[in-house]
């Protein structure tokens, strides 16, 4: 007889043609952030056909959507699928291998675990590059009742036990007098002097950050001909910090610079955010340790030991509500880099086709693990507890 481990690997065998079909469908049809409909459109097409239920246009994000099998009579697992390509780079980020990943690992583990109790949910988060759909989500109760949740990334190295920083993004608006560049040259009230003089204050002040601390910006409007002296310059940043105290530490002394330089130059100051915040992720070292003993026994080498990173995601704000974790799994013959054009011809190649079923079956063999063992899903719970769980969220046991 075979045992459920087993079963899971025979199903990932089976299903794999069409999960490798969506990886590469989607890779070769890049969407933007809050665009994704042609991929959203794949993934639930297939599951509709593999009979589970979904629900689309959720939490007021066009293209998410979240898709159940099973019943909430007991466990309740997610796995998250991310989808958004970059500009000009595609999947420059693997996303295309996510949600493959998340999606082939939920359909083998429901026909396995279809005679136990639990439901297993596939939730579908646009725009992680951008504006962050997991956090509307979230918001609107769609995370809700799991037991854990989890996802993959491919990455240059094997990193499990991974965290990631808090972001802030912030627009400067400039507010001054439009005029003509060459006779109005000396006057007060030039928005493009003010925003260069920000720029240039951020280059020093970026030296003094703490450590893990960063800053990046562009200028969105500068102007538009080089003889008219704009009557508005806009400018976007992130601010990143490894938490969110010294984060709002940060945001204080960008507001408090910006305000000073209006002052100095004539000039009036906005300044809000154009994206949801990321908080740092914390994954759930409980958890992150059956996934590596997942990997050593699918012959992957890979240590538990926690990494500290320095970009930031949207997944972050799920780990402080829900046991999470979000390994790093190496994507061989890539260049070395995240969001390259490289990578993006890795991510849709042999190798990013390898990565995708090692990634299907280590989120499948994990997520067998905490639906059929009430002991693990125990202490996955009571750490999460520790760090303080939200009230008023529901953690399914």
């Amino acid at each position: 007889m075979f045992t459920k481990s087993s079963k899971l690997l025979r199903e990932i065998k089976k299903l794999f043609p069409d999960i490798l079909a969506i990886s590469h469908d989607i890779h070769q049809r890049p969407e933007l952030g809050n665009q994704e409909y042609y991929a959203r459109e794949r993934i639930t097409g297939y599951l509709a056909r593999m009979g589970w239920r979904i629900e689309k246009n959720i939490a007021s994000l066009p293209t998410a959507f979240v898709a159940y099998r099973g019943n909430r009579s007991g466990p309740c697992l997610g796995y998250v699928a991310e989808y958004d390509a970059l500009p000009e780079i595609g999947h420059g980020c693997g996303h295309n291998l996510i949600c493959a990943a998340s999606v082939g690992a939920a359909v083998a583990l429901s026909r396995v675990v279809a005679d136990l109790p639990g439901e297993i949910r596939i939730l579908g988060t646009p725009a992680e590059e951008t504006t962050g759909g997991k956090v509307a989500m979230l918001q609107k109760g769609f995370f809700n009742d799991l037991s854990a949740v989890m996802m993959f990334h491919p990455g240059v190295s094997n990193v499990v036990n991974f965290g990631s920083l808090a972001l802030e993004a912030l627009e400067i608006v400039f507010h001054g007098k439009m005029g003509h560049a060459a006779v109005d040259y000396a006057a007060r009230g030039d928005t493009l002097e003010a925003l260069l003089q920000f720029f240039f204050w951020v280059k020093g002040w970026k030296k003094t950050l703490p450590e893990l601390c960063q800053v990046q910006g562009i200028i969105k409007d500068g102007g538009s001909v080089p003889n008219i002296r704009p009557a508005k310059t806009v400018a976007r940043f992130y601010l990143r910090a490894p938490d969110e105290e010294t984060l709002d530490g940060l945001v204080l002394r960008f507001r408090e610079e910006a305000c000073k330089i209006a002052q100095f130059t004539g000039t009036k100051v906005e300044i809000n955010t154009f994206e949801n915040r990321y908080q740092p992720f914390k994954s759930n070292e409980t958890l992150a340790k059956v996934f590596v003993q997942t990997l050593r026994r699918l012959n992957v080498n890979c240590s538990s030991k926690h990494c500290q990173g320095t970009g930031s995601m949207d997944m972050g704000n799920v780990s402080h509500l829900l046991p999470a974790i979000h390994p790093y799994l190496t994507l061989e013959g890539g260049p070395g880099m995240l969001h390259t054009a490289e990578f993006a011809r890795a991510a849709g190649g042999k190798w990013g086709d390898d990565l995708l079923l090692l990634a299907v079956q280590a989120l499948a063999l994990t997520g067998l693990e905490v639906m059929t063992n009430e002991g693990l899903r125990k202490r996955i719970r009571e750490e999460h507890q520790q760090k303080e769980s939200p009230k008023g969220l529901t953690i399914s046991l």
